[in-house]
């Protein structure tokens, strides 16, 4: 319903929002240099995976994203770092499983279940 909006009122055809579009352009090839030119690869991972977009499509996506991060979480697990995390468990004799205490709806428990760690998930709420 509020893409519709967004469509109906041709936002994306005024001068400010192409402006903004190429500003975003920009700012997305000046991500994708920072990513090569780091060798974080948290850093990289978000440089890879930010749109380029006007500012208002941004603000709308961000409020989209805000209600979704409530329901499953914050942040995830990148594939990597899930590789990283189950070396460190084995590495370390501690490849028995995972409890993650303030589970809320399980979402990082399925995420670490799936990557074939046995885990326990507790919240109190």
């Amino acid at each position: 319903e509020s893409l519709q909006l967004f469509w109906k009122s041709a936002w994306f055809c005024s001068d400010r929002t192409t402006k903004q579009t190429f500003i975003a352009l920009k700012n997305s090839r000046t991500n994708q240099q920072r990513q090569q030119s780091t060798e974080d690869e948290e850093e990289q991972f978000y440089a890879r995976h930010e749109t380029p977009a006007p500012a208002i499509l941004m603000r709308w996506r961000d409020s989209c994203r805000d209600m979704l991060c409530n329901l499953y979480a914050y942040a995830t697990i990148a594939p990597n770092t899930m590789a990283k995390i189950k070396g460190f468990l084995t590495n370390n004799g501690l490849s028995g499983g995972v409890v993650e205490v303030g589970a809320g709806t399980g979402y990082v428990a399925e995420i670490f279940s799936r990557s074939g760690l046995s885990v326990k998930a507790w919240d109190i709420a």
